[in-house]
């Protein structure tokens, strides 16, 4: 079955037709538009397609990866389409609640605006902008200087790139997400990791540790799910 919402035409199942009545459509619209005026992105995507998954066997058939991992539950895929276990088994093969849809949605949408705006392709701030439009409040901390601005693992790039773009929000309010992406139309991932850190410094002028402890310094230890203690 498919049905349209706004700027959303979402495939599904008989057995989501209540939550799809029940959804605050709306409230995904305001995510849109904010995470549009973060990427100062001037028009709109096309036509997002959100396609509800219903076993790790559609996972595959329809992201080309293997469903491994329970903490992950959507992937962007071709133009834009967020394929997503639906909300009638999310939370029997993922670790994720039915709750917590929206934050996906947010999420994901950062990730086909990303992909949109012609940035460089860092990992570590595709993830971290993902993850800080998901969840806006980052009190953790971390117990080591960030080594790469590149990105790593997925844990390294969920966890320390959610709290890099937490503290340059906090630091610079409304301006910094507007230093975030001409920072990242200035270098390339090809660069070597000083010539992008030299970058970072010209736009942020400090470096990116400096910057982590303006938050409050280095403290927890950072966990191999991606979360911190």
């Amino acid at each position: 079955m498919i049905i349209r919402k706004g700027r959303f035409l979402i495939r599904y199942k008989e057995i989501d037709k209540d939550y799809l009545e029940n959804f605050d459509f709306d409230k995904l619209e305001e995510k849109y538009q904010e995470i549009k005026k973060f990427y100062s992105f001037d028009k709109d995507l096309p036509t997002i397609r959100i396609c509800f998954i219903y076993s790790p066997e559609e996972f595959l058939f329809f992201t080309g990866k293997e469903f491994k991992q329970n903490w992950m539950c959507a992937m962007v895929g071709y133009h834009t389409t967020i394929n997503i276990f639906s909300p009638s088994v999310i939370e029997k093969f993922t670790i994720h609640k039915q709750e917590s849809m929206l934050g996906t949605f947010a999420h994901e949408l950062s990730h086909l605006f990303y992909g949109y705006s012609k940035i460089a392709d860092l990992s570590l701030f595709n993830e971290g902008i993902a993850q800080y439009h998901r969840n806006k409040n980052c009190s953790n901390k971390i117990n080591f200087n960030i080594s790469s601005l590149k990105g790593g693992a997925p844990e390294y790039n969920y966890g320390v790139g959610h709290l890099i773009i937490c503290s340059i929000m906090e630091h610079f309010g409304e301006s910094g997400a507007d230093k975030i992406i001409r920072f990242l139309k200035n270098v390339d991932g090809q660069m070597e990791e000083v010539e992008i850190n030299k970058i970072f410094v010209q736009h942020f002028e400090r470096n990116i540790n400096e910057l982590i402890n303006l938050k409050g310094g280095i403290k927890n230890e950072f966990r191999k799910n991606g979360m911190y203690r």
